[in-house]
């Protein structure tokens, strides 16, 4: 592991990046988090110039040239500057809330400080922040500096690293943790889970394993199996059972394309390995469920997974009121919302007598992230968030076009649908992917899959890259 390390560096860091804040998220607050995130950003990017994947007999120096030359003309980098200036606009621009008025005797509604330009609750916009910067980090590095091979190594390093996370999770909440407890109840209280981030790590270990398989790292595999292991585990802890019914089909539709791309070569019998090793996870995971203690949010998610409810009675209750006052805010703030973190807020002012009967007291957010982006974030907001999906969905889609039938498919070629097309339907019942540390797993799986389709022919011979490559 330490060679497989030292040789694919670059990709190390970059894994290491992505996932940072499931490794520490029970244990810190949010600012500690975005602190030691920001610095690891600024450090990597560093690694990014000094130590980039080398084509054939590429010497250090003209490997370091022609990726600072890849950044200069990345539209997509340039864009994510714009985003972090954006961001970073908002996380200074406070004052969203509440105040009293004494003229008429009651609560308004207060703006940000500087009420046209992108605001939120005060201590509210320091994470996404430094979630943009390592975000923009992330994808530079695989968009221009990572090789066949280390694109692989990314994948693996994130399903380790957050398996790590997650079995670490899983023996706290067994021994009765009370933070990771809480965190398990999926309370529909705060629909922002933490859990899909896991699924998305256990789709890549999939891809991973192919990718190990093909590159003969036969240790690597145990450990990514592990991963494995980590990752259901954080998934059924922090996800709700639509969300992890979803993983398991993904996963399942990626072992099953992946053996029939690859059936006849080697990769197939990867295919088998994975098969086996996802079934085996699946069982553990099947048994970690089954020892939580009754009355405990995956207890409770399984007895709903035995009765075929998957959405709870009072999830179908609250979730139209809920809806209709993230909409009439959206409505009445159309281009930049009201501002991050505001939602709890507009529930005090718009909610009816009425709504009370279903909506929990303190509500973060609505029960559709689409809707909860736009009251919050506005038209502007919102579009930056799809401008910046559909810069990977063009990627992709030109690189597929371009190079159809002059590549064999792989598993990290699929990994790139089959994570849109869940986070797409997920986006839909809870708020997820909004969370900036699961943003964070999903942009890193759609760039390194969409990477992975080569620009031309030239990067489909054998041997593209050799050190850290």
């Amino acid at each position: 592991m330490q060679k497989f390390v030292s040789k694919y560096a670059l990709a190390a860091h970059l894994g290491v990046l992505t996932v940072a804040p499931l490794l520490l998220f029970p244990f810190f607050d949010q600012a500690t988090i975005g602190v030691a995130w920001l610095w690891l950003s600024l450090y990597v990017a560093a690694w990014i110039v000094m130590e980039p994947s080398r084509i054939g007999m590429e010497y250090p120096h003209e490997a370091r040239a022609r990726v600072v030359c890849s950044i200069v003309r990345d539209p997509f980098v340039w864009f994510m500057v714009f985003v972090v200036m954006w961001a970073a606009v908002r996380a200074f621009n406070g004052g969203v809330g509440m105040w009293y008025d004494a003229e008429i005797r009651r609560w308004s509604f207060k703006s940000a400080t500087v009420d046209w330009l992108p605001g939120g609750v005060d201590g509210s916009g320091f994470f996404p922040f430094c979630a943009a910067v390592a975000m923009t980090v992330v994808a530079t590095g695989i968009r221009n500096a990572l090789g066949k091979a280390a694109r692989y190594a990314f994948l693996c390093t994130v399903c380790a690293l957050a398996g790590f996370a997650g079995l670490v999770f899983a023996v706290e909440f067994l021994c009765g943790d009370m933070t990771i407890s809480r965190i398990a109840q999926c309370s529909l209280q705060s629909p922002f889970y933490i859990g899909p981030a896991f699924g998305v790590a256990l789709l890549c270990g999939i891809a991973g394993l192919f990718g190990a398989a093909e590159k003969r790292w036969t240790r690597t595999e145990f450990i990514v199996a592990a991963g494995l292991a980590g990752a259901m585990c954080g998934m059924l802890m922090f996800s709700t059972l639509v969300a992890t019914l979803a993983f398991l089909v993904a996963a399942l539709v990626m072992i099953i394309v992946g053996y029939f791309l690859n059936r006849n070569v080697f990769e197939g019998a990867a295919s088998l390995r994975c098969g086996v090793f996802f079934i085996a996870m699946t069982v553990f995971g099947g048994l970690f469920v089954a020892s939580a203690d009754a009355g405990s949010g995956v207890a409770d998610r399984l007895e709903a997974a035995q009765k075929l409810e998957l959405l709870s009675p009072e999830y179908v209750a609250a979730r139209p009121p809920l809806s209709r006052i993230a909409f009439a805010a959206f409505k009445d703030n159309l281009w930049l919302g009201t501002g991050l973190g505001s939602y709890p807020v507009d529930v005090r002012f718009r909610a009816e007598a009425s709504d009370y009967n279903s909506i929990m007291p303190g509500q973060a957010g609505a029960l559709n992230g689409y809707l909860h982006l736009v009251a919050e974030r506005g038209v502007l907001g919102a579009g930056i968030c799809f401008v910046a999906l559909g810069f990977l969905v063009w990627g992709f889609v030109s690189r597929l076009m371009s190079s159809f039938g002059k590549f064999e498919f792989r598993a990290a070629h699929i990994l790139f649908p089959v994570v849109f097309v869940v986070a797409a339907a997920l986006m839909f019942v809870e708020c997820s992917w909004l969370k900036s540390d699961a943003m964070a797993v999903l942009l890193g799986a759609l760039a390194v899959s969409a990477a992975a389709i080569p620009a031309n022919r030239r990067d489909t011979k054998a041997g593209e890259e050799t050190q850290n490559g």
